[in-house]
């Protein structure tokens, strides 16, 4: 008997979805995991109503010689506003045919990776502002935090102009970080420890270099890590989120601003620029010239020590806090600082900050477009994220999660009549700055 031929069979090829382990492609989160969490849920505190509290800050004084007191000090408490005003969401849904064929064995795959983008959302706006939602804000990617008081002072290592553009030149020693942190604590600065967040991409030119130097036990660490770790008693962080500043063109340009006059409240200056141009929020001006040196009609212009009122070494810098433009024939521009700028000879202003008072044909610089890192004592950026209320009649669970250091509400539900199910990941947050606690470092716009 003849065996029989085969069948052509029409079989369906069907793929298996098997699971890889593959880790999330995480971001270097370290703006949530350093904030100073004590005001995490302030709207539990006794009597505290409505989105904000207020922050109390340490007090100013001034002292004077001898034991007589012909008049007496003032006292004043200073304070900081720490406001609740932000919120974002990550969602996902499914059909009713999706969730029985497919989804339903997923549910926490597909959540697990919105809990990932929200917290890479809330660690993204900690550095650099809301543009969708926080007001002040002008969508320019502008200095780290400028609308949740900013720092107002900033570390360059030197200035290149070529082909009428300026660049701020790259740090990529330890000798330019330790200067960076000798600008900070000269100022005056916190007890502690400070964090130093830095570009991720600029740590491996600064740990090569450090290896050409004779410094055995460091180097043995850096070479095992590939890490800066800690240094100079500071310690180092690295991120891939940290914003960049995009100045306006009066600091691309390097044009040099003269100064003309400050109104009484210290805030508000007005200069003449060698040419047109431009200043955007988050622009930082500093009394000296662009390589870092001082200008000769500035005189001994300097910042006084925050604490004691004595001429440190630091250059006077301000925070430009809103757009502004160049006008007229000699080209006169006003800058709004967020900062007051305050010379006093008596020395009882215990708001005072300038060595000498500011004069006309003192000269200054718009720092370049950079990215920007930071150096801050530890407890100076204060985060409120409290857990959010019910959304009866759906399911709701509230979770504080270790890995990002976010609080996050998780709402499901089905749409009803809709053949729709949907899950909603959201979290609400505000944060804010103690800008005398931090200085702004500038890395290029290539880092």
């Amino acid at each position: 008997m003849a065996t029989p031929a085969l069948g052509t069979n029409i079989l369906q090829a069907v793929a298996t979805y098997q699971a890889t382990s593959l880790p999330y492609l995480a971001n270097e989160n370290c703006a949530l995991a350093t904030a100073n969490t004590k005001f995490k849920n302030f709207q539990d505190m006794t009597a505290n109503l409505g989105s904000s509290v207020l922050l109390e800050l340490p007090a100013r004084s001034t002292a004077s010689a001898g034991l007589v007191v012909s008049t007496f000090g003032n006292a004043a408490q200073r304070a900081s506003t720490l406001t609740m005003n932000l919120a974002a969401n990550s969602s996902w849904s499914a059909t009713g045919q999706q969730y029985i064929t497919n989804a339903s064995e997923y549910v926490d795959y597909f959540t697990d990776s919105c809990v990932h983008e929200l917290s890479e959302y809330i660690e993204a706006s900690l550095w650099k502002g809301n543009s969708e939602t926080q007001t002040g804000i002008d969508g320019n990617n502008n200095a780290i935090t400028l609308d949740y008081n900013g720092p107002y002072r900033a570390y360059w290592t030197g200035i290149t102009a070529a082909g009428g553009v300026s660049y701020v030149n790259p740090i990529t020693t330890y000798q330019e970080l330790a200067q960076a942190l000798t600008s900070y604590r000269n100022f005056g600065a916190g007890n502690g420890i400070p964090y130093f967040v830095i570009p991720d991409t600029a740590e491996p030119a600064i740990v090569s270099n450090g290896q050409n130097q004779f410094v055995l036990d460091r180097n043995e660490t850096t070479a095992l890590s590939w890490e800066v770790g800690n240094f100079n008693k500071a310690k180092f962080m690295r991120s891939n989120l940290l914003p960049l500043h995009t100045s306006g063109t009066l600091g691309d340009q390097g044009n040099v601003l003269t100064f003309v006059s400050i109104d009484p409240t210290g805030t508000s200056l007005t200069f003449t620029c060698d040419g047109a141009g431009t200043a955007v929020a988050g622009d930082i001006v500093t009394f000296a010239s662009p390589s870092g040196l001082p200008a000769s009609a500035n005189g001994s212009l300097k910042f006084l020590t925050f604490t004691g009122h004595q001429p440190s070494a630091q250059f006077v810098q301000f925070a430009v806090s809103a757009n502004a433009t160049s006008s007229g024939v000699s080209n006169t521009i006003t800058l709004t600082s967020t900062v007051p700028l305050i010379y006093d000879a008596t020395g009882t202003n215990a708001n005072a900050n300038l060595s000498t008072a500011l004069t006309a044909g003192m000269t200054a610089f718009v720092m370049p477009s950079h990215r920007s890192g930071l150096i801050f004592h530890p407890d100076s950026r204060f985060v409120a994220m409290p857990r959010m209320d019910s959304q009866d009649p759906f399911p709701t669970a509230n979770q504080y999660d270790e890995d990002t250091g976010m609080s996050v509400r998780l709402t499901y539900g089905s749409q009803f009549g809709q053949n729709t199910k949907g899950w909603i990941l959201d979290a609400i947050w505000g944060f804010t700055n103690i800008p005398e606690y931090m200085i702004r470092v500038c890395f290029p716009t290539t880092f």
